[in-house]
């Protein structure tokens, strides 16, 4: 998980936040008699400034690399066993769009899939050195 937000923090996406989600919420060890399979994760970031500020660098560069490498769900799944989805957002989304997006991400996270039961999800945010004193307690760094 911080091998891909790595990934993010590279190309200088350092305000967001991500939602963790999963069958590990669910206790699917012992409801279903397996192991977790991978983690969803679901990335609400902000762009960086370097695209706002030459948005040619983003045509060039930007959006080749946020979908091969940050939404790139097959690859990340792949490497991390990460199932990745994301969104960028800033002040030119309409407002109806970011709720949208915003609610069904909320909707398909917070329910169980074959069930609908109501369930959690994990909120953090996206903080490279965070990141950092994690892999040092883990001792990796």
């Amino acid at each position: 998980m911080i091998a891909y937000r790595e990934i993010i923090s590279r190309d200088e996406y350092v305000v967001g936040v991500q939602l963790l989600d999963g069958s590990f919420v669910e206790n699917v060890e012992a409801i279903g008699n397996r192991e977790p399979a991978d983690i969803d994760l679901f990335s609400l970031v902000a762009p960086p400034q370097k695209y706002l500020a030459d948005f040619s660098l983003w045509e060039n560069h930007g959006a080749g690399y946020w979908n091969t490498e940050i939404v790139n769900r097959d690859l990340n799944k792949e490497r991390f066993a990460l199932d990745t989805y994301g969104i960028i957002m800033d002040a030119s989304m309409p407002l109806y769009e970011m709720l949208m997006n915003v609610t069904y991400w909320y909707g398909l996270f917070s329910h169980q899939r074959e069930t609908f039961q109501w369930k959690g999800f994990v909120v953090v945010d996206i903080n490279a050195a965070d990141d950092e004193i994690a892999l040092q307690m883990m001792g990796e760094e």
